[in-house]
């Protein structure tokens, strides 16, 4: 009769040595005991020691005053830092130490809301939106305006699901928000505090990804979905108003409502289709800006310019003109930093800021040659 021995069949090589401490760290694989080719793996990447945080996403307000979120995802442990200065090249030439003001966040931070002048809201992984006050001065008559704020968290709510997207309604004291179960909350806003004053469940069937206040009429939006919808809606009905698009050939993902009848989309192809409200059975016009998902639009106050950002390193910049066509008049590449947010400029015409992974953060100027 055969007899297996387990300390046999268990038995460390002789040839094996113990990895030091230093190495552990790096641990990939941890070493089969029971295997005849017993070894152990040690991951050759090293993050450079000036490794510096994703810059995910950057706001103005209308006193140039800029707020900017960074996580670091080098680490097992999540967490980000808010940070705030009037000059945009301090976070473009430092690690943060030179801004006006900054504050660690114990989540990562997803996106950042300018309310006003003073408060904004910045959207957690943890399923929180939360309420911030600069404390800026209303004016700048004095000279040493940017000494004169501070940072100051106000309220904090937890929502049903990671929050996609935010919009304020016409009259501004009151948002709308969408999250990735597809769910509407309402939240009245003042500098005190935030109150849920209604709330949609699954205004959508799967994760909305855009959403968009109506110009000049209170309480009306429009969303975008992953379930390739794009409905319209108004709050004194529990039901959407009206459809934009129905099973579309791909997944929407972002909408923007720029005139009373006129409505900007993007989906997962990188397409931009103009719509008239009056007429949804055809798109007004229809562009294929590039081959992968267009994550975000985002419009200088004019609303007739405004900014593409893809899941690329590359950032397209479009007019809209009277007839509602579209024209790229600019393009920005990063290589190989992918891009992440964008915001113009609110007192530099054909002016906007961009940031993305490895802390890039550029400030660029249309010219007549691009």
């Amino acid at each position: 009769m055969n007899r297996c021995y387990l300390t046999e069949a268990f038995k460390v090589p002789n040839d094996y040595r113990i990895p030091p401490n230093e190495a552990l760290k790096f641990d990939t694989q941890h070493p089969e005991l029971n295997s005849q080719e017993y070894c152990y793996e040690v991951s050759k990447y090293r993050a450079p020691k000036d490794y510096l945080p994703v810059y995910s996403s950057i706001r103005q307000n209308d006193h140039g005053l800029f707020i900017i979120a960074t996580n670091d995802f080098t680490t097992c442990v999540n967490g980000g830092v808010l940070a705030g200065d009037y000059n945009f090249n301090n976070f473009a030439t430092s690690d943060l130490k030179s801004a006006k003001f900054s504050a660690v966040h114990k989540d990562t931070l997803l996106d950042l809301y300018y309310l006003d002048d003073i408060t904004f809201i910045a959207t957690t992984s943890s399923n929180t939106i939360e309420l911030y006050s600069t404390k800026a001065p209303v004016t700048l008559e004095k000279d040493n305006h940017q000494d004169i704020f501070c940072f100051i968290k106000i309220a904090s709510k937890l929502t049903d699901g990671r929050v996609n997207c935010l919009s304020q309604f016409y009259e501004k004291n009151r948002m709308i928000i969408g999250t990735s179960n597809g769910h509407f909350e309402c939240y009245e806003c003042d500098s005190k505090e935030l109150f849920q004053s209604f709330s949609l469940p699954y205004g959508h069937s799967a994760e909305i990804t855009g959403i968009d206040t109506h110009p000049s009429v209170d309480l009306n939006w429009v969303s975008t979905s992953y379930d390739k919808s794009s409905l319209l809606w108004d709050r004194r009905q529990v039901h959407p108003a009206s459809t934009l698009i129905d099973n579309h050939h791909d997944q929407l993902t972002d909408v923007k409502w720029i005139k009373d009848e006129i409505i900007i989309l993007s989906d997962a192809v990188g397409n931009l289709m103009v719509f008239d409200t009056r007429n949804v059975k055809d798109p007004l016009s229809k562009t294929k800006v590039l081959n992968r998902s267009i994550n975000s639009l985002n419009f200088d106050k004019s609303n007739k310019m405004f900014g593409v950002i893809s899941e690329s390193c590359n950032t397209y910049i479009y007019e809209i003109d009277e007839k509602n066509e579209l024209k790229q008049i600019h393009e920005h590449n990063a290589h190989p930093n992918m891009l992440y947010s964008l915001c113009f400029d609110v007192k530099k015409p054909n002016t906007y800021y961009v940031v993305g992974e490895g802390k890039y953060a550029k400030e660029v100027t249309i010219t007549q040659e691009s």
